[in-house]
């Protein structure tokens, strides 16, 4: 939690460099002036994180400072988890309004509807009754509106009921950061322009 003086004192070091509104480019801040020693410190912690609250959500934002080869550094913001009613226990799920399909290896579509997801998991349901509901999420895709893929690997957590499956997702992967973009659009257009 900061203080209004450092809040005024963030603003005073920072610039924004990037002012593209495009979701998946979140801003970047340039760190000049004196003041760069306390960053560069900074830059050697194991974790930074920006916390927010939203209504009812709370939401993570990963810093990332890196450094020019001019010494020049520079803060990031990567794209947040988000939690439900403003704690770190429950991860934010959609039930997609959108068309996302599941995609194999080969790029066939495959008989799962994707019934909510989130950062962490996905829950698919079967489209055809004979579909059997797989153990191991590997090998696939999921299809954003745009066409966008994004790879997905998880394991199954449990039945929801007879056609309905909950599997965790491998947050390892490097797709995780496009998947909570995406999610991150979605909360933007369900309810920030809401209001």
């Amino acid at each position: 939690i900061l203080s209004g003086e450092e809040l005024d004192f963030l603003s005073v070091v920072m610039r924004v460099l990037d002012d593209e509104t495009e979701i998946s480019k979140l801003p970047t801040f340039n760190i000049s002036g004196p003041e760069i020693e306390f960053f560069n410190r900074l830059g050697f912690a194991d974790k930074l994180q920006l916390a927010a609250k939203f209504d009812l959500f709370r939401f993570i934002f990963p810093l990332k400072i890196s450094h020019d080869e001019g010494g020049m550094a520079s803060l990031s913001f990567l794209a947040p988890e988000i939690y439900e009613n403003g704690d770190a226990k429950r991860l934010w799920r959609i039930s997609p309004d959108q068309n996302l399909a599941l995609l194999s290896q080969d790029g066939n579509k495959l008989d799962y509807d994707v019934k909510d997801i989130s950062s962490s998991g996905i829950a698919l349901e079967v489209a055809k009754s004979k579909v059997p509901i797989p153990f191991y999420l590997k090998n696939i895709s999921l299809q954003l509106p745009d066409n966008t893929l994004i790879p997905l690997q998880g394991n199954l957590i449990r039945f929801i009921n007879s056609t309905t499956a909950a599997f965790e997702l491998d947050e390892d992967l490097e797709s995780s950061e496009a998947l909570k973009f995406y999610l991150f659009k979605m909360h933007q257009d369900r309810f920030v322009e809401q209001k």
